[in-house]
């Protein structure tokens, strides 16, 4: 009868946990990056012509993530609105690879029900890091921010909806 020594197979059996509970790296391809659950606060200041936010969410693809979004506010035709071209960074809680993303569009007051909106943004994929490093593609995104008392402030919250693909890697 063929016996295997205790702990050859504890060793055995921690290899086999390890290879299927590692995060396994994301193929090369096209994949769905939808954020649907999130959160946030943002301050826009019309003086320095900026809108700045920040937040934690969850989405397709990339899982929990941290996201700040800072976009510079220019002049519009339409009242109650500026034009803005910034960037929202996407970055793992624990420190993981992140994903930068160019933006613009028009965010828009709307007085009445106290909440400034963005119906449909840009967004092109210009950076990331790790697991990200080289990536490409882009999409649409919308927001809407609650203002607060202050009317400078509030929270918020956005959908992307967004293909990012990933390069081939050299093994």
């Amino acid at each position: 009868m063929f016996r295997i020594r205790f702990r050859a197979q504890l060793g055995f059996l921690g290899v086999v946990l390890t290879s299927i509970l590692a995060p396994a790296p994301a193929a090369a391809g096209d994949h769905e990056f939808n954020t649907s659950r999130n959160a946030g606060s943002f301050g826009v200041s019309l003086s320095d012509a900026q809108f700045r936010a920040a937040g934690l969410g969850q989405g397709t693809f990339v899982g929990r993530y941290m996201y700040e979004m800072d976009f510079a506010l220019t002049p519009s035709s339409e009242p109650l609105a500026r034009e803005f071209a910034g960037t929202i960074d996407f970055t793992s809680p624990f420190g993981g690879p992140g994903l930068t993303m160019a933006v613009t569009g028009t965010i828009r007051l709307s007085p009445n029900d106290n909440l400034i909106v963005i119906e449909r943004g840009v967004a092109e994929v210009v950076g990331g890091t790790r697991r990200f490093e080289g990536a490409a593609g882009g999409g649409v995104f919308s927001l809407v921010g609650e203002l607060d008392d202050s009317g400078t402030a509030g929270f918020l919250q956005f959908n992307m909806e967004a293909i990012v693909t990933l390069p081939e890697r050299s093994r």
